[in-house]
């Protein structure tokens, strides 16, 4: 704890400045400033105060003391035995009307702690005590220091506060109990709103379940739109009757989805779920059929495809056949005809003789 204490033109003392932070002794012979020391702390702490206190010669004093961070000045001025200024100021807040009684404090005191206890009736200044009064607590009686003490520690603040509390822990307790109440109500409420979202959920799925599915069959429609523009009309015949078959179930599909749409203004989520239900199957057995027909379309096309390659690879053959016949040919026709110019060159070379060689006749 810091302690700083100035005084100026206070009795005795004409100008002080005292660091008493820890345990101080002032001590020395008498006339010296011991008590004007103590009374200038009691000027500052409860305003004890005298005129006499002023320094002879002078018309005010000043004392000052800082404590834990607190600044404390006080200002005593008298002229001709009139109050000229009497002014307390606390942390720079200044209270220019204190008077002479120590009733008169500033406000801050009480946090501070400096004010002067009060316990039946009685006042005890617990920071300042004069040489010749008695001990703090030892001539009392019991009673008076328990409520010294009570006072000192504010225990009967602190036992109001203390049934205070009880009381609004009460109050405290009935408000959960009802906040409770509410908060089961609210959590069933919350339970059936879930329960009713997970319905409307499944509901959903299987309605977006079955526009991909209508999705799927708009697109096989179109895909046997082209299929009958560019497959040739035998071929188209063939499937025909598995077309009409197939457009049965697509005009049912088409029914069923259309009583799907009549579902969806239907508030009974069950009916809704039960209607749906039913078309599910129908709907699974036209995708296997989709796919099987998918299937069965591209192995024809599969053979059509080995078949005209079949047949082309059979006209390759025979175009080759008649080019290595003809190649043929025309090497024999060579061969013919080298073999009738070697005839008449032998015939020509027979008649330049004259006479044959074999039976010498004459040519």
């Amino acid at each position: 704890m810091s302690l700083n204490l100035s005084i100026k033109n206070f009795q005795s003392i004409k100008e002080a400045n005292l660091n008493l932070s820890g345990f101080t002794v002032i001590t020395g012979s008498s006339n010296l400033g011991k008590s004007a020391v103590r009374r200038a702390f009691a000027t500052v702490l409860y305003n004890d105060w005298d005129a006499s206190y002023i320094r002879d010669g002078f018309d005010g004093a000043e004392i000052e003391l800082e404590r834990d961070g607190n600044i404390v000045k006080v200002e005593k001025e008298y002229r001709k035995d009139t109050i000229k200024k009497n002014t307390f100021t606390v942390n720079g807040k200044s209270y220019d009307k204190m008077g002479r009684s120590n009733e008169n404090l500033p406000d801050e005191y009480a946090e501070f702690g400096w004010q002067p206890l009060k316990a039946q009736g009685d006042k005890y200044k617990l920071n300042i005590a004069t040489q010749l009064e008695p001990l703090f607590m030892i001539g009392n009686s019991d009673t008076e220091n328990t409520a010294i003490l009570n006072n000192a520690f504010k225990m009967d603040a602190f036992e109001r506060a203390s049934a205070e509390a009880g009381r609004e822990a009460k109050d405290i307790e009935k408000t959960i109990k009802v906040h409770e109440k509410d908060l089961s109500a609210k959590e069933e409420e919350l339970r059936v709103v879930q329960r009713y979202l997970d319905r409307l959920e499944s509901i959903k799925e299987a309605i977006e379940k079955l526009s991909t599915d209508y999705e799927l069959i708009e697109q096989y429609i179109g895909l046997k739109r082209a299929y009958n523009e560019q497959k040739p009309e035998y071929e188209r015949l063939l499937l025909e009757s598995k077309l009409i078959d197939l457009t049965q179930k697509i005009i049912t599909i088409k029914n069923y989805l259309d009583k799907v749409e009549e579902l969806k203004r239907v508030e009974n989520e069950r009916e809704i779920v039960a209607k749906v239900a039913k078309l599910l199957p129908m709907i699974e057995l036209t995708k296997r059929y989709i796919e099987k027909t998918n299937e069965v379309r591209e192995k024809e096309k599969r053979e059509t495809l080995a078949l005209n390659a079949k047949e082309k690879i059979d006209q390759l053959g025979e175009i080759l056949s008649l080019v290595e016949l003809k190649t043929k040919m025309d090497k024999a026709q060579e061969n013919i005809e080298q073999n009738e110019q070697e005839l008449r060159e032998i015939d020509e070379e027979i008649h330049s003789l004259g006479v044959c060689p074999l039976c010498q006749r004459e040519l």
